[in-house]
């Protein structure tokens, strides 16, 4: 499992360095697609046409850097995923090689021994055990009076010791 889940963060943490470099080579295009119909906007101002143009380009231009802002953004948020994914792979890597802080203070080494053998060891018996009873659905066949179990495997289900 352990290396199951190193595998499963590297993989996510090449996802997110792709996807962070995808979203920064797209804010660069972007930004050149903005300057550049932002220099059709200026270059159609001093010409001063009859349906101005500028006004189109300059909002194209707007609209390329807003996009190109998003972008950027992206970017960095993708970034800070990988960051993670790497932190918490070194972290896994770490607890399975027996590196790990908390570890070496429990005197563990493969970390298999916290984990319960038994459970009873993690869930304290049910006091209220007698008190569970099944509730029959409508049109369902009626309740037993005794479980219709073979005589040899009845101990496996019996409540008290004196029942067989």
């Amino acid at each position: 499992m352990k290396t199951h889940l190193h595998k499963f963060l590297t993989k996510m943490a090449e996802h997110h360095i792709a996807k962070s470099r995808h979203h920064a080579a797209k804010a660069e295009h972007h930004e050149k697609l903005g300057q550049h119909y932002g220099s059709l906007g200026e270059m159609h101002k001093a010409k001063n046409d009859a349906e101005d143009p500028a006004t189109v380009y300059a909002s194209i231009s707007k609209a390329h850097a807003e996009t190109a802002e998003e972008h950027k953004g992206m970017a960095e948020e993708h970034n800070g995923m990988a960051a993670a994914c790497i932190k918490l792979a070194k972290t896994l890597a770490e607890i399975a090689t027996g590196q790990w802080p908390a570890r070496k203070a429990a005197g563990s080494s493969s970390g298999d021994e916290l984990e319960p053998t038994a459970v009873s060891a993690v869930v304290p018996d049910n006091p209220n055990a007698a008190k569970v009873f099944a509730i029959p659905r409508p049109g369902s066949p009626p309740l037993p009076e005794k479980a219709n179990v073979p005589r040899e495997f009845r101990k496996f289900i019996s409540v008290d010791d004196d029942e067989e």
